[in-house]
């Protein structure tokens, strides 16, 4: 190109500098005119593409400049069509700034259009800002990717000045949908680019926690670039040891990034010093021990023992996968205890760079070092799981592979690679204990991540897969979403059914314990309903005791029935204990009678002891009355010493001297006499004397 060949005129004088500007004129004219008339053809690509040195560039922005919007719309999608790169990118920014000066509404059309990356709509706003900002700003609020707006406000700061002024006015024409926190931290972390400290300290002021932390840490990396000793030296000044942990660790790690040798000698001045930045080291050593295992390795016997072991293993673990035949040389060197410390992290880094190479070299050691295929097939699981599922499947002893298969099973689901294909690999594999532990942990795991694709899942599979692991999943689902969990009932498999109903009940009710209860309704007289019930029932029994209690006629299982009762008219006593009172005695199954009397005494005493007694002396005399006056016995006995005249109202010595043995419990902790008084006098029976004796004795003379 023409522009190219005067760049490389030797300027000597003012008169010179002149020619050369008539000739790029004249150079761009004539390029424009041949592009006008289409007489420029294959050389399109070469003009657009060949911006690299400062004078292609020059012709490039004044061709821009003097073309129309037919030209620019020509040229920007002939740039668009090329692959790519710096030039590339310089070029679509100068005509598309260039079209947004003529038209911002058509740039922004043609950027659709062409499907070109959203960072350039920042190009299209920052021009359209420059020549209309009233318009650009009201553009903005139109906007409905989030990350389209972010980058657009980004472009208008700057091009209004990027001064507390501008930031409101951006601020001020946001999208309905975006969060104005997000901008604001966006525009505190491009500040921190020039003023850091400044940055942090409008952070600090920030009085929400959550927004603080946030705040935080987007300035970390970009305070890490500018100047990462004062930025560790200014997270001392952060009181909450959470956000100034995540704080100066960001820190160290964005700086060992960028000067792994600097952070080094960093570390090197805090060791033997009491600084708490020494804590902070440590987040930053798998970063060196990456960059030079050798070297790290070899620097780890400088730091503190607590910290050194931990090097050491980070190091061999780096130089086992970057370099496997050096560091086991070096590993075969090592004194013998010290080679026992590290042999598994060697293990754990050659698996993941050569897991055959890795499972060769584990299998020829001897027996005393079976643990180091374990270590391998493990570390395979981060990079292949499958092929860990495979090789685990091939371990002889079954704890061993047990253990391998529950390692690879938690990590799969915290990791980057897709949880199913593991999943199919362990359901490929035979029947065990150790599969069925494997498959649970998994899927719990994976539903903690992503429980909507662990749950698909799961249906994919049908009838194969053992209902439990559809009850985990659904509680899981129910503690984070109750409504979507409750409404995939429907695609659950019907053997599974019962499982995912009950433990959804579950899990909504610790969300919302009466919005359970009512979603439980509907499957009355359904087989889940019971287990749903039950589930449900006793988180709903504290919010609404009534409505729990209006429900237990219609379980048929008087053991569920009762374990309902025992839990809502007990929370219903702490409110209204005579109507609570009333309704216990109107109960005509046995078990639940007992179940709500008990519970009415147990609570009731707990408010009022004396009342409480009273309303239980006038039951009628049995099994069921001596269960209520041991009740109010053992909730008497937590602040006071017991009636006497309860012990007396007891039909049978057996439980009396029962009920007398739990009052001691509590009684001897505050009055050790009194506690022996009521041993001495009541409890006759050899072993619960000895029982009672016991207590005594634990609380001392």
């Amino acid at each position: 190109m023409l522009g190219a060949a005067l760049s490389r005129v030797v300027l000597e004088d003012p008169d010179q500098l002149s020619e050369l500007r008539a000739a790029r004129m004249e150079a761009a004219g004539s390029l424009l005119s041949r592009l006008e008339s289409d007489e420029l053809g294959a050389d399109v690509p070469e003009v657009l593409s060949n911006s690299n040195s400062t004078a292609d560039r020059s012709m490039l922005i004044l061709v821009a400049a003097r073309a129309d919007a037919d030209t620019l719309r020509s040229l920007i999608r002939d740039t668009a069509a090329m692959s790519h790169g710096a030039s590339r990118r310089f070029s679509l920014e100068v005509l598309l700034s260039r079209y947004a000066e003529i038209d911002p509404y058509d740039a922004i059309d043609l950027l659709r259009e062409l499907r070109l990356d959203g960072s350039f709509l920042g190009t299209i706003y920052s021009t359209w800002a420059d020549n209309d900002p009233a318009s650009a700003l009201r553009s903005l609020q139109t906007i409905t990717d989030a990350d389209d707006a972010r980058t657009i406000a980004m472009a208008l700061l700057e091009a209004l000045g990027g001064d507390d002024i501008a930031a409101e006015k951006i601020e001020a024409s946001l999208p309905p949908d975006f969060d104005p926190v997000r901008f604001r931290l966006d525009v505190l972390a491009s500040e921190a680019e020039t003023s850091p400290h400044t940055a942090f300290d409008e952070a600090m002021a920030i009085e929400d926690d959550a927004t603080r932390a946030r705040a935080l840490m987007r300035i970390a990396p970009v305070f890490a670039k500018v100047d990462p000793s004062a930025a560790l030296a200014a997270g001392e000044l952060i009181n909450d040891w959470d956000q100034k942990w995540r704080f100066q660790s960001q820190v160290m790690r964005d700086w060992a990034r960028e000067d792994p040798a600097a952070v080094m000698q960093y570390i090197r001045g805090l060791v033997g010093s009491a600084r708490r930045e020494t804590r902070f080291a440590t987040y930053a050593y798998d970063i060196l021990a990456d960059h030079d295992p050798a070297g790290f390795l070899e620097f780890a016997v400088e730091l503190p023992a607590r910290q050194r072991l931990h090097a050491q293993n980070l190091a061999m673990a780096a130089w086992g996968r970057n370099d496997s035949a050096a560091a086991l040389q070096a590993l075969e060197q090592l004194p013998t205890g010290q080679h026992r410390q590290l042999i598994g992290a060697f293990a754990r880094g050659y698996g993941q760079s050569d897991p055959d190479g890795a499972i060769l070299w584990a299998k020829s050691l001897d027996s005393r070092n079976s643990d180091v295929v374990i270590e391998v097939i493990s570390s395979l699981s981060k990079t292949d799981p499958e092929r860990a599922v495979q090789l685990a499947a091939e371990i002889d002893n079954d704890q061993e592979r047990g253990e391998v298969l529950a390692h690879i099973s938690m990590r799969t689901a915290y990791s980057a690679n897709d949880p199913g294909r593991v999943a199919n690999a362990i359901l490929q594999l035979p029947d065990s204990d150790a599969k069925d532990r494997a498959l649970a942990n998994l899927t719990q795991s994976w539903g903690n991540m992503d429980p909507e694709s662990a749950l698909q899942w799961l249906i994919n599979q049908g009838e194969g897969i053992h209902p439990e692991r559809y009850g985990e999943l659904g509680r899981t689902l129910a503690y984070s979403d109750p409504v979507s969990a409750a409404a995939m009932t429907g695609s659950i498999p019907a053997a599974a059914r019962g499982a995912w109903i009950a433990n959804v009940a579950s899990g909504y009710a610790e969300v919302d314990p009466v919005g359970s209860l009512n979603w439980v309704r509907q499957f009355q007289g359904q087989p889940e309903y019971e287990g749903a019930l039950v589930a449900a029932a006793h988180a709903a029994a504290e919010h609404d005791p009534q409505a729990v209690l209006a429900l237990v006629g219609a379980v048929q299982d008087t053991n569920n029935a009762a374990a309902i009762t025992g839990a809502a008219v007990g929370a219903w006593s702490l409110s209204n204990p005579s109507a609570a009172a009333s309704w216990a005695q109107s109960q005509t199954i046995e078990q639940v009678r007992s179940a709500a009397i008990t519970g009415v005494a147990r609570q009731w005493a707990t408010q009022d002891a004396a009342a409480a007694g009273r309303w239980v002396m006038k039951l009628e005399s049995g099994p069921l009355r001596d269960d209520a006056l041991a009740a109010v016995v053992a909730s008497q006995s937590r602040n006071a010493n017991p009636d006497p005249s309860l012990f007396d109202a007891f039909t049978s010595d057996t439980a009396r001297q029962q009920a007398v043995l739990r009052a001691i419990y509590s009684v001897a902790r505050r009055d050790r006499d009194a506690a022996r008084v009521l041993l001495d006098d009541y409890v006759k029976d050899p072993a619960l004397r000895r029982q009672g004796e016991q207590v005594l004795s634990r609380t001392g003379h």
